[in-house]
């Protein structure tokens, strides 16, 4: 099952070498956009010419720089990130998608009373934050997350390119890049599945004649569905109104399976437009398929023909589309999910190569850039190790030859947890001086260790995709790096951003929402007695819940020094938010008083979890130079919010001893929070001037980390498999009736000695931490963490050599305007290799 409810860099130059911009390798034209598409594009092995530039060495020496750093409390982002001029000010602005605490389904709408100030809705969106200072523009709320972004036609003809953004729920929105305002949203009744997500739509032609290209989106998946389950909600292929959001015609996919997958837009050699879609989950078999547009626009589904076929997983994640074979046609390079990197010829749909990584699995487009010396670009995979989804023991990170498809590094870079976001790079002169860009997490102390282990049975997969696992398994520490690797730089590569640096930053932001679900029920004597009431009422969340905890409401809390108490003035309104109504943009809450205390609705919520592995976030005093901290004022369609955190009690099972319940935490723990790593981020112009001696060894980078509550969770290691095999020898026991045992049946009994085993040995969260868990939901005690936004500069200069002391020279970056591989699915987010004119 996919569920995805829920992911840098700047340098040196100088004036002289300007010029040799002109002979830039790389000379293809661009096939990044519907509008800007050509019928046959040149071969990027072809055209990557040399251009006298064999006197270049690569950059081997990285210095980082922060630009600026913004912490916003209360959300957090799976989402690509795209660069639109908002302001009109000349520096390219950053629009992301976001994901609340309040995300799922059947909430009620108090929710965003207690925790957004009466902002309806409140789940998710996206936002705008000023390239140039972090400060943010806009923010548009939305009925659910917003993580599928594209930001390349201005759909309202006012000079700022508009986005539209897929996500959670059947949620699929126009937005407009100036203002933040809500230019459609898409509300078909029977073409609309509720549960069901959209991902990364595309433009196409203009079908219904109105001077507005319209829309390729697919929506599929069930965050709810178990996995294996035998029945999948069947993905749907729509085409849909630029201009209005309307549906023009939709269909289901072949064999009305799963799709969890953002189709592709490219030309044969005679100017066929071709359609890329996929099919298949983490544990449903799958296949990508290929359309022709005008077939697909005529309803012909069964003209569609699998390429690429998995017997038992899916194919989920975006290719890389770039010429390998010369022929002017774009090839597919792809990591469907079961092991494999394979490159497909996109005319004759023949595998060009494929290399196997048996068993692992992969949620990551490869990243494509130039490593080796030859013309044809290489492309960086990451891939998970171990049982599957969502169990993974240790991941590895390589470089594909995109000429042969085979390893480039002798020994994959190892670590313990891996990332699911995927890879970037930054284009250099010359030929093989590109950086690659990457994320991994690992455990303190046991770095690359990986090592099998199991939970123990019973645990849900939401609960292990949530898990401390460095915790569990090491009774160690989470922590992330972002890293650069070239030619020149050997792995694992250069440090660009480190976890443990950045402690204070992603903490100092947190606000406490407990606190103020507290004092919303004092100021709301109505909604204290209705949460009385359901106190011990069971909620049924989605699998991969990432949000929602039940629990006992918060005793001694109280609001954080300086923040206001929210809602005072009104009364709570119980109803379940309406998916069904039309998302507005504000620029003031909505002050709803509605008294209707309606039930709470079985609350599944929509999740970021996909089987991801957790990093851990502690507070600390640590805080890097040069760090500029803005405030958030912004011109956004919101009130001003507060945020906060969580807990959560675990009763075990019967037979073991109760614990008692303790008073709850009100604050993060100094050891609490795991860091999540699935938005990508982008590389950006670098803000310097471009008179700046630096600016051509520049460039910018820009990305989101943010940090949630664990579940409580235990595993099992090799040893506490001989503990558990040694008391299953003594089940004879269970039959006694003056055994502590005496009762339990088999099952029962097998989970208490699992239980038991893991206990002895620590292989367990503590008692006394900060605990999210799919077992218990309670709306007035929603606890959430703090996302934080980075720039930073990267400058990548030479060790090796001066212009003053030899012939050869240190490569500069490429332009911006030059970069092939800056963001997730390319540029524009269609998935073509960019390539210059």
């Amino acid at each position: 099952m996919a569920v995805y409810f829920l992911l840098t860099v700047i340098l040196l130059g100088s004036l002289k070498s300007i010029p040799v911009y002109a002979l830039n390798k790389h000379k293809n034209s661009d096939q990044s956009g519907p509008a800007g598409q050509s019928g046959k594009l040149p071969s990027s092995g072809a055209l990557h010419n040399d251009g006298g530039t064999s006197d270049l060495i690569g950059c081997d020496r990285i210095e980082v720089e922060d630009v600026w750093v913004q912490g916003i409390p209360q959300l957090l982002t799976e989402s690509a990130f795209r660069l639109v001029d908002v302001n009109q000010d000349g520096v390219l602005d950053v629009i992301m998608g976001f994901m609340t605490g309040t995300d799922g389904l059947n909430l009620p709408q108090v929710v965003c009373d207690i925790y957004f100030n009466g902002t309806h809705p409140c789940s998710g969106g996206l936002m705008a934050l000023e390239g140039l200072t972090g400060r943010e523009l806009w923010r548009h709320y939305s009925r659910h997350e917003l993580f599928g972004v594209n930001c390349n036609v201005d759909i309202d003809q006012d000079g700022v390119l508009d986005c539209l953004g897929g996500g959670r729920a059947a949620t699929f929105e126009a937005v407009s890049g100036k203002e933040g305002k809500l230019l459609w949203t898409f509300q078909n009744g029977d073409a609309k599945r509720r549960r069901s997500n959209f991902y990364t739509p595309q433009y196409i032609d203009d079908i219904d004649g109105d001077h507005v290209p319209d829309i390729l989106a697919i929506q599929g998946g069930d965050p709810t569905a178990k996995p294996y389950s035998l029945t999948r909600e069947a993905g749907r292929i729509l085409l849909v109104s630029g201009a209005t959001g309307q549906i023009i015609r939709w269909m289901s996919v072949p064999g009305k399976t799963e799709s969890y997958y953002s189709p592709q837009v490219y030309f044969q050699v005679d100017g066929t437009k071709v359609v890329l879609f996929g099919t298949g989950g983490e544990t449903h078999k799958g296949a990508l398929y290929a359309i022709t547009l005008q077939h697909l626009l005529q309803g012909k589904i069964e003209m569609a023909r699998a390429i690429y076929t998995d017997n038992f997983k899916g194919v989920q994640t975006p290719p890389v589309l770039v010429d390998l074979t010369g022929d002017g046609v774009v090839d597919i390079v792809i990591n469907p999910f079961n092991s494999t990197v394979v490159a497909i010829d996109g005319n004759t749909y023949s595998v060009i190569w494929n290399w196997t990584f048996p068993m692992s699995e992969t949620y990551s487009t490869p990243g494509a850039g130039y490593y080796n010396d030859d013309d044809i670009p290489d492309f960086m995979v990451q891939f998970s190790f171990g049982p599957g989804f969502p169990v993974y023991y240790h991941a590895e990170v390589n470089i594909i030859d995109g000429k042969n498809g085979k390893p480039l590094l002798d020994h994959g870079i190892r670590s313990s947890l891996g990332a699911q976001s995927s890879q970037l790079s930054v284009s250099m002169e010359g030929k093989g001086h590109d950086l690659f860009l990457y994320w991994i997490g690992d455990c303190l102390g046991h770095e690359a260790e990986g090592g099998e282990f199991r939970f123990v049975n019973g645990t849900n997969v939401h609960e292990k995709s949530r898990s401390d696992l460095c915790k569990l398994r090491y009774k160690s520490k989470m922590f992330s790096k972002f890293l650069a690797v070239s030619s020149s730089i050997k792995p694992p590569g250069a440090l660009i951003y480190y976890s443990e640096e950045r402690i204070r930053q992603e903490h100092e932001s947190w606000v406490n929402t407990s606190a103020l679900a507290e004092e919303y029920l004092r100021k709301h004597p109505e909604a204290a007695r209705l949460k009385a009431k359901q106190h011990n009422r069971k909620m049924r969340p989605k699998q991969h819940s990432s949000r929602f905890l039940k629990e006992d409401y918060l005793q001694g809390a109280s609001v954080p020094k300086g923040q206001h108490s929210p809602g005072a003035k009104k009364g709570p309104s119980l109803q379940p938010q309406d998916d069904n109504h039309a998302t507005r943009s504000r620029s003031s809450p909505t002050k709803k008083t509605s008294n209707n205390l309606s039930r709470q609705n079985e609350t599944p919520h929509l999740n970021s979890d996909r089987g991801r592995q957790n990093l851990n976030k502690t507070p600390d005093n640590r805080r890097r130079q040069n760090v500029k901290e803005h405030p958030q004022p912004y011109n956004n369609n919101s009130g001003n919010k507060k945020r906060g955190g969580w807990s959560e009690q675990r009763s075990l099972p019967q037979a073991m001893k109760k614990r008692r319940r303790k008073k709850r935490h009100v604050g993060p723990h100094d050891d609490s929070g795991v860091q999540r790593l699935l938005s990508t981020g982008m590389i950006a112009p670098p803000t310097l001037a471009k008179d700046h001696p630096d600016y051509g060894h520049s460039m910018d980078v820009v990305f989101a980390t943010y940090w949630i509550f664990p579940a409580k969770t235990k595993t099992l290691l090799t040893e506490d498999e001989k503990c558990v095999d040694k008391m299953m020898g003594e089940e004879a026991q269970r039959f006694d009736p003056g055994n502590k045992y005496y009762g339990l049946d088999h099952d029962a009994y097998g989970h208490v000695a699992e239980d038991e085993c893991a206990t002895k040995s620590h292989h367990q969260m503590n008692d006394d931490g900060v605990y999210e868990s799919q077992s218990t939901f309670d709306a007035f005690n929603l606890h959430m963490g703090q996302m934080t936004v980075y720039r930073l500069r990267l400058k990548c200069t030479c060790s090796q050599v001066t212009n003053t002391t030899t012939d050869k020279r240190c490569a500069k970056m490429l332009p911006f305007e030059n970069q092939h591989w800056p963001a997730y699915m390319g540029k524009k987010g269609d998935s073509h290799w960019f390539q210059a004119t």
